[in-house]
């Protein structure tokens, strides 16, 4: 009969349970944010376009986006100087996006906007990715003052994840309009 040293074996099953446990580690990503326009540094109302949609995400990140204004003391205000807009998507994160014509470089590579995702070896589920675009106008010169898109990655998307989502935009867009030099 063979025998086993005591401490190789009990690695062996400490070993083996923390990689099975690793497979139902769930898949998150920070949130990564692209933007454009000067920001805004002082805001303190904004209308926002709202639209009633049967649309889970949009409604979801609506009402995050109205939480996160209301947090930057921001009112929403149908005579506000700043018109609002925004876009959400939800997809699996295994689809990138690019334009077309960045497809046709001489050296083939794709220049994505947003990569898409490898799966990795102890994903516990399909990654799905959302993406948020927040566009900020001045209403008296009808310029956009402000372009941000955000996204992560993740198993399923709850309230906290929009939460997160809205608040990052918003406060990039108060920090680029922050970063500007006085004029």
């Amino acid at each position: 009969m063979a025998s086993f040293p005591r401490g190789g074996l009990l690695r062996s099953f400490v070993l083996a349970g923390a990689v099975l446990s690793l497979g139902a580690c769930a898949v998150t990503s920070p949130i990564d944010v692209t933007s454009a326009g000067p920001g805004v540094a002082s805001i303190d109302a904004i209308q926002l376009q709202s639209a009633a949609s049967e649309e889970v995400q949009r409604a979801a990140f609506e009402a995050a986006l109205h939480r996160a204004l209301a947090n930057s003391s921001i009112r929403l205000d149908k005579d506000a100087p700043y018109l609002g807009d925004f876009a959400i998507a939800l997809r699996d994160a295994r689809t990138g996006l690019a334009e077309p014509q960045d497809t046709t470089g001489e050296s083939g590579q794709v220049d994505w906007a947003s990569d898409p995702r490898k799966r990795h070896l102890f994903d516990g589920c399909k990654a799905k990715r959302i993406r948020a675009t927040l566009v900020i106008l001045s209403r008296e010169s009808g310029a956009i003052v402000y372009r941000g898109e955000g996204e992560a990655d993740a198993c399923g998307f709850t309230e906290k994840d929009y939460d997160r989502l809205a608040a990052r935009l918003v406060e990039d867009a108060l920090g680029r309009g922050q970063q500007q030099p006085a004029g």
